[in-house]
């Protein structure tokens, strides 16, 4: 005879977290471990962690960022999923026991092994030391949760207080800060130099996303981008973005207030668009064509065009030479890249795709803001054989667990793209 018996899922009360060290990229790691109140010695092995949202979040925790930036505004958690024994348990043993890492916290601050590896550029933080934004940094909120996955249990349930994430630096150093921890390491790749106001206070609008089918003004140094970003906030559908090489200098701007002439961004303006009535596939593209051609008429610093395959992108097909001409221009991630067929990590394949891209265009290519926790704990095996950078970085984001974008951002000063890849956040009911 049989009888069923019911066991109570037993959830972590809270956890402690504990510095492990700096990677390859210098961005802080760090190390955690489960705990419950009334069981000390409790065996988490074979159960999973994520890190959630809890809102509200603040661009304005940003410091670093100006409008123009390159560098995407880096002000929410990644959105990782740590794995055991497969990904957790691959640093702490062949069981979880409690402990689950590494937490990965900052900014790229070095040319590493594999992230940040290409010295042709200035990884985020020397970017924002070179354009006079430093001492700046940044914090955001991370609510931790807990899977039960070896009872069977695919609900997420939050253990723990909500924590304090950050990141920040000065010309000399860098800092990463995790649930009332911090550490801080030396780090002088550059001169002092005195810290510079944003040139122009853009503001996005609206700053709540508009209802369906309402026709807004987004102004910002990049209105296709930011256009595209309402359209994305709405539907919940990704729109990627790549940015033309702006060569005429009437349509750049410097970044700071008294910063050196040479550190320049777009410029940009206003730009008038409708939203999709709807949030189906259809109309998101329907409204990028229509936002795109109204672009297109405005004299701006450039024209583009809209593809449809797996995902919708905009990209570059015009810009403005030094007589104010359009002449035509080739996509960078039209770049054909080969890539090898292995397993790794999503953060090492969007590192291996902008390294290809570099080497075959000659046109640098860095890493700019990236969900870098759930890309670290993303396992992938994608390659390409002569293939358009685009369709290779598209297989990425599709296989990706998050509802992923991208935007290819052009630094005219440093002549210099940022690859930064944005979690979309919709404001009605996800598609």
């Amino acid at each position: 005879m049989r009888f069923p018996v019911n066991v109570k899922i037993k959830y972590p009360t809270s956890e402690t977290t504990i510095w492990a060290n700096l990677g390859d990229a210098k961005i802080g790691q760090w190390k955690q471990t489960l705990h419950l109140a009334s069981d000390a010695n409790f065996d988490w092995s074979g159960n999973s962690v994520q890190e959630t949202d809890p809102g509200p979040d603040n661009p304005a925790n940003d410091t670093c960022w100006c409008p123009g930036s390159a560098i995407g505004q880096f002000y929410r958690i990644s959105g990782g999923i740590w794995y055991e024994p497969t990904d957790v348990g691959g640093d702490f043993g062949p069981k979880m026991n409690g402990k689950w890492g590494y937490d990965h916290v900052g900014w790229c601050a070095a040319h590493g092994a594999f992230f940040c590896s290409n010295p042709a550029f200035p990884v985020p933080v020397d970017y924002y030391r070179l354009k006079q934004r430093a001492p700046c940094g940044t914090t955001f909120l991370q609510q931790m949760q807990f899977q039960a996955t070896n009872a069977g249990d695919t609900s997420w349930q939050s253990y723990g207080n909500v924590n304090t994430l950050g990141g920040s630096f000065t010309d000399v150093d860098i800092t990463s800060l995790r649930a009332g921890m911090s550490h801080t390491d030396p780090d002088n790749p550059m001169p002092i130099m005195p810290r510079l106001a944003c040139k122009v206070p853009f503001t996005k609008a609206p700053a709540a996303a508009a209802a369906f089918g309402a026709s807004i003004v987004v102004s910002d140094p990049r209105p296709v981008a930011a256009a595209i970003e309402e359209i994305e906030k709405l539907s919940g559908r990704p729109i990627t973005y790549e940015d033309p090489p702006i060569l005429n200098k009437d349509y750049m701007m410097p970044m700071v207030e008294g910063g050196d002439p040479r550190l320049l961004v777009p410029r940009g303006g206003s730009l008038r668009f409708t939203l999709p009535p709807d949030a189906s596939a259809e109309q998101k593209v329907a409204a990028a064509q229509s936002m795109v051609g109204n672009y297109n008429a405005s004299h701006g610093a450039a024209t583009f065009s809209v593809s449809q395959d797996g995902l919708t992108h905009v990209v570059p097909r015009q810009t403005r030479d030094g007589s104010d001409r359009l002449m035509p221009v080739t996509p960078v991630l039209d770049t054909r890249i080969t890539v090898a067929a292995k397993p790794r990590s999503a953060m090492d394949l969007l590192n291996e795709i902008c390294q290809a891209v570099s080497r075959v265009s000659g046109q640098p290519v860095g890493i700019g803001t990236v969900p870098t926790n759930a890309m670290y704990q993303q396992k992938i095996e994608i390659g390409a054989n002569n293939e358009p950078a685009r369709q290779v970085l598209e297989k990425l984001i599709l296989a990706s667990r998050l509802s992923l974008s991208w935007r290819l951002l052009y630094d005219p000063g440093l002549k210099t793209y940022y690859l930064n890849i944005p979690v979309i956040r919709w404001s009605s009911n996800p598609p």
